[in-house]
């Protein structure tokens, strides 16, 4: 509990304590307070002294300075601070904004649990203070085996927020908690600290059992009648690492191994007409400078019976081998295109392609 209090007159002392009532029907009485000032410019505290216990009511005792009857003691403002506060998921942390009112030792202003423990590099947030006084404020680092370890403290006097950076210093536990502890160097009831924005910053390749990155791109949509398709990368690699791939179309999503690249394959079920090819990749487990990296990405979409074997994708389908046209090139007589010929591969002739024909009456 904390309030404010004054005396009649300057230089003359006013006392005051908190009698705690708790749920099992006991009582007891916090440290006494004095201020002997003649106006409210402090905030006493009266620490509860069985915190362990459910409270159900508060009162609070006064006593003038040596009993005088004509000088008579005041306070205002009584307040109280939960034991527990209410805990800040990491989905909500950074837009949760804490405030302190002039507390000279530290006090948890929020709790973070994430959602499993994972190893952090740190944590970083704002602080401000208003009105008067310097603001502090620290990070307590909850381990999965219940150890803790502070952050060094950060200062400021800004009545605007300063980002600030706190160390983890056991970066190699993973941390289940993180609770922002804060306070403001003097007892003027005009004094605050603010702290917003806590952000935490996981360590590289380590803030997940599998540890996966991907890149996404858009597809073109002019090719209506394509049927296989093939992708290729260029990449930088190392043992161990991974690299995969995905097409995605709407809500549906086609999963293809490593071995996959550089092949032709056919479009199948869910995949009806791919809007978007993902690129995955994994590091080397344990790795905290990982290589792996893309420089290139390549994709193409057709018929196979257009593509010849042994063509500049390789691994095409052997059995494409024969590549239908009509007509002849433009050195030959015209002809009728009525009928459809084939040509095989050995006797492909750079004069075949398109002409224009007209047609007979």
């Amino acid at each position: 509990v904390f309030n404010e209090l004054r005396n009649e007159t300057n230089g003359y002392a006013t006392y005051c304590k908190i009698e705690y009532t708790y749920s099992d029907g006991s009582d007891a009485n916090s440290t006494e307070a004095t201020d002997t000032g003649s106006t409210f410019d402090t905030v006493s505290n009266y620490a509860n002294p069985s915190p362990e216990k459910t409270v159900t009511k508060v009162a609070v005792w006064l006593k003038g300075y040596n009993s005088d009857y004509y000088l008579e003691a005041y306070e205002r403002n009584t307040r109280f601070r939960p034991l527990d506060l209410t805990p800040v998921t990491t989905a909500d942390t950074y837009n949760v904004e804490a405030t302190l009112r002039a507390r000279t030792a530290y006090e948890t202003v929020k709790v973070i649990t994430l959602p499993a423990p994972e190893k952090l590099e740190g944590v970083m947030n704002e602080i401000r203070r208003a009105n008067t006084g310097t603001a502090y404020c620290r990070i307590r680092y909850v381990y999965d085996d219940n150890t803790t370890n502070d952050a060094s403290t950060n200062t400021t006097t800004s009545e605007t927020y300063v980002p600030m950076w706190y160390d983890n210093p056991q970066k190699e536990k993973p941390v289940k908690r993180i609770e922002v502890q804060a306070y403001i160097d003097t007892t003027n009831p005009t004094a605050y600290v603010h702290e917003r924005r806590t952000s935490i910053l996981r360590r590289p390749y380590h803030h997940m059992a599998d540890p996966v990155s991907y890149v996404t791109f858009s597809l073109p949509q002019y090719e209506e009648n394509s049927t296989h398709f093939k992708v290729k990368i260029d990449a930088t690699r190392e043992a161990g690492d991974e690299i995969w791939f995905a097409l995605l179309d709407g809500n549906e999503t086609k999963t293809y191994a490593e071995a996959d690249f550089e092949k032709f394959l056919p479009k199948v079920a869910p995949i009806g007409k791919p809007k978007k090819l993902r690129i995955y990749m994994k590091p080397a487990p344990l790795t905290n400078n990982p290589t792996t990296a893309i420089s290139a990405v390549y994709w193409t979409s057709n018929d196979p019976k257009s593509v010849w074997s042994g063509g500049p994708w390789s691994g095409s389908p052997s059995n494409i081998t024969h590549r239908g046209f009509r007509g002849e090139h433009f050195s030959e007589a015209v002809q009728e295109v009525r009928y459809r010929r084939h040509v095989t591969p050995s006797n492909v002739s750079p004069h075949r392609g398109f002409r224009l024909v007209q047609r007979s009456n």
